[in-house]
């Protein structure tokens, strides 16, 4: 920026610009606090966050951004995490819905996978009385029809680019299995791309007594930075990729079991 130059005489794309650096540097920003800063109202930080995100630079969350997997900018598309986002894997699916008994309060993360998940669930006709906590509207179609065996209870919020509701506030849950999305695992637990993303699988995590982690096929290639939680939450890691032993062993070690459902 020029010298003399003030922030709400920067041009749209130099305003964009600032905004994207902020995103990649901090992981997450707000809309309140940009609008403050580069000098605009609220309604052009939401306009810039939303053209921003047709162009895969970030993702839009409730009040504010976070960063994408990769290191886009304006302009260029961000297609790794639009094919993670689609991942599904029945077979995935069904390994995980083999730890569900009847009568458990599930946590369903919003993760790349979910639906496979519900899927399989609801294909098991021994299950009954199951209560599906849920924040993933990818999640909910499966159960439809099927009330008699299965509760759905999803919070009020604001539903966000990656198809979850955002809750309005937090609520207690005492549940008995959360399974939980991720975008890399190692010898020092769980990890997302986000702290916004950390945060919110975090408190899943901890809501439960066991948990499962779903590991999407390229998430072990590209680790995320912020931790969600040790591997001590975990009760078993599921991917559909083949690990090589390099990979494995040092997380078996650690006592985690992996699945790899290939």
């Amino acid at each position: 920026m020029a010298t003399g130059q003030a922030p709400g005489d920067l041009t749209v794309t130099e305003r964009r610009q600032r905004i994207v650096a902020l995103v990649h540097r901090l992981g997450f920003v707000q809309v309140r606090p940009l609008a403050h800063d580069l000098g605009v109202s609220e309604v052009t930080i939401r306009q810039d966050l939303r053209s921003l995100e047709e162009c895969g630079a970030l993702h839009r969350v409730r009040g504010g951004a976070a960063a994408t997997s990769g290191s886009a900018t304006p302009g260029t598309a961000v297609p790794s995490r639009r094919a993670r986002a689609d991942w599904a894997d029945p077979a995935v699916g069904t390994t995980v819905a083999a730890f569900v008994r009847s009568g458990d309060v599930l946590v369903l993360d919003h993760a790349p996978g979910i639906r496979a998940v519900a899927e399989a669930l609801v294909s098991r006709r021994d299950l009954s009385g199951v209560v599906v906590h849920t924040e993933s509207l990818r999640a909910l179609e499966p159960f439809a029809g099927h009330s008699d065996r299965f509760t759905v209870v999803v919070p009020t919020g604001t539903l966000d680019a990656t198809h979850r509701v955002v809750p309005d506030r937090e609520t207690e849950v005492d549940a008995d299995l959360a399974v939980l999305g991720c975008a890399g695992v190692s010898v020092e637990g769980i990890l997302a791309r986000t702290e916004p993303e950390a945060f919110a699988r975090r408190r899943a995590a901890f809501a439960a007594r066991r948990g499962i982690v779903v590991v999407p096929p390229d998430a072990f290639d590209a680790p995320g930075d912020h931790l969600v939680c040790s591997l001590d939450h975990v009760d078993a890691c599921i991917t559909g990729q083949a690990l090589d032993e390099a990979v494995a062993g040092p997380l078996r070690a650690a006592g985690l079991r992996i699945f790899a459902v290939t």
